[in-house]
């Protein structure tokens, strides 16, 4: 016979598979899953079997400690692009927590987690991150409706909103040309980079959309890009002008498809111009906002940006025209009289002002130099 682990209640693994175990009424009942099957499902199907029979089912807890749990979750994401990253944040856990089990980890100790962590200089994007990958192994190894210890936390930082800033057009040709001529001197091996600058900087497209770009989707006969969406985005042919032509033209003669690594794309704008401190990102911004300078509805540009929801647009992009706001600053013009607004006197000036009069005493005005006198 096989040697098995015990998993839970009635729940062993062994080499070929874990198998399911249920006695009820003195009737057994038997079911073998495959090795990478979830517990939860599982036990759920162990669970039903013995309602059905009318008898309650008691509560289960997971055998096996965090370090198991989150092995068994990182040989799943193994090969994905983020694998390092989530490996880095469920770490974290793991040092906080070497020995124990996951089911013993309550809402009180992911809040201590995260208070320990703030106090320690650890930034709010960072903590962020941690919670996020420690909720995803629940999620994966529980089902996406399973509980989880941070269902009510309310303390894990909240991610702000991002200020959209708009680069002048006229520094992102002046990048495009600097690239051009680290490209004719050598520097750079190929027109890939330019490449994928100007289709982001023409479309206004995530720089995920440009990596999953096929051949395929791009039509120039017909003047069509056909983007394969991110964040759920709106999934519908870009119709294409004569620059976002001129982009894809390039983008195609040198070879550009595929992912390629953000760092090293940011660092080489940098290096061309892009103004320090302003994520490569505001590409995406920047053709937003030159649409609403121009007329366009937010309406077309969500259509544009292939936002999922008009929401995001709105949230975005409604209060981003510094025009519109100078005229509703001037509505409220003239409430005031100018002299409210007179700067602070020099401290040598003296103030010719009457005191006012303590309880008992008279001021020191009119009728006090009489007294004197």
């Amino acid at each position: 016979m096989p040697k098995r682990t015990r998993l839970a209640k009635g729940i062993y693994e062994d080499q070929y598979g874990i198998e399911a175990i249920v006695m009820v009424h003195g009737q057994t009942y038997q079911k073998r899953f495959e090795k990478d099957k979830a517990l939860p499902t599982i036990i759920n199907w162990r669970n039903r079997i013995i309602a059905e029979a009318g008898e309650q089912p008691p509560p289960e807890r997971v055998r096996g400690s965090l370090a198991r749990d989150v092995v068994q979750y990182l040989k799943r994401l193994k090969g994905l692009e983020g694998y390092k990253a989530e490996k880095s944040h469920l770490r974290a856990w793991l040092q906080r927590w070497p020995k124990i089990k996951r089911w013993q980890i309550t809402q009180p100790m992911i809040e201590f987690a995260i208070a320990d962590w703030r106090n320690a200089g650890y930034s709010a994007r960072t903590i962020r991150h941690r919670c996020r990958a420690l909720e995803a192994l629940y999620h994966r190894l529980d089902g996406t409706k399973a509980p989880t210890p941070f269902d009510d936390t309310t303390l894990i930082p909240t991610k702000p909103k991002a200020r959209p800033v708009s680069v002048p057009d006229a520094v992102i040709q002046d990048v495009a040309r600097n690239l051009y001529r680290q490209e004719c001197a050598g520097r750079l091996r190929d027109a890939k980079t330019r490449a994928r600058f100007l289709v982001r900087a023409t479309t206004g497209r995530r720089p995920a959309e440009v990596k999953r770009a096929q051949p395929e989707d791009v039509q120039l006969s017909e003047r069509l890009w056909y983007p394969r969406t991110a964040k759920g985005g709106i999934n519908a042919p870009l119709h294409l002008n004569d620059e976002q032509v001129a982009a894809w033209e390039l983008f195609i003669a040198a070879k550009a498809w595929g992912t390629f690594d953000d760092r090293s794309f940011a660092k080489t704008l940098y290096r061309n111009g892009w103004p320090k401190g302003i994520k490569p990102k505001n590409l995406r911004h920047s053709a937003a906002i030159a649409l609403r300078r121009r007329g366009a509805d937010l309406e077309d540009v969500q259509h544009q940006m292939g936002h999922a929801s008009i929401q995001t647009t709105t949230e975005f992009y409604l209060h981003v025209l510094p025009e519109r706001q100078a005229e509703t600053s001037a509505r409220l013009e003239g409430r005031l009289s100018p002299g409210v607004f007179a700067g602070p006197l020099p401290k040598s000036t003296p103030i010719n002002a009457p005191r006012l009069r303590k309880k008992g005493q008279e001021s020191l005005g009119k009728d006090a130099t009489a007294k004197t006198g």
